[in-house]
């Protein structure tokens, strides 16, 4: 049977195990980004990670986005995201467009927006 000694010991260690992820777990946010966009990608899911105040052709950027595309838009926060936030989606965006250009050949993303947003696209 385990003594006193030990079980405090165990406790102890579980604590400052849990202290740790406080710490860790945040600062971890871009490699988690990373890590699931890759994973995303490689189960064929595309997905935008969005947040910030919406811009007034946000509804038909996401539109574009899923008929033309097959891609997701997901809005993750508003106006306030916070930094661990912002780090986790905007490596979870890089990796993201950087499949989503290898995939479709060209910048789905500059395009619908461009479309969108009604700028002139030229395609040559």
């Amino acid at each position: 049977m385990p003594s006193v000694m030990t079980k405090r010991r165990a406790i102890a260690i579980l604590i400052v195990a849990l202290i740790a992820m406080m710490f860790l777990w945040p600062a971890s946010a871009s490699v988690r980004g990373h890590l699931a966009a890759r994973i995303d990608v490689a189960r064929g899911h595309y997905v935008l990670l969005t947040y910030g105040q919406p811009v007034e052709w946000l509804t038909t950027y996401t539109l574009l986005l899923r008929e033309k595309y097959g891609v997701q838009s997901r809005a993750v926060a508003g106006c306030t995201a916070s930094p661990w936030l912002r780090s986790y989606v905007d490596a979870y965006d890089g990796v993201m467009t950087a499949a989503a250009k290898r995939k479709f050949g060209r910048d789905i993303f500059k395009e619908s927006m461009d479309q969108a947003s009604g700028v002139t696209v030229n395609h040559s």
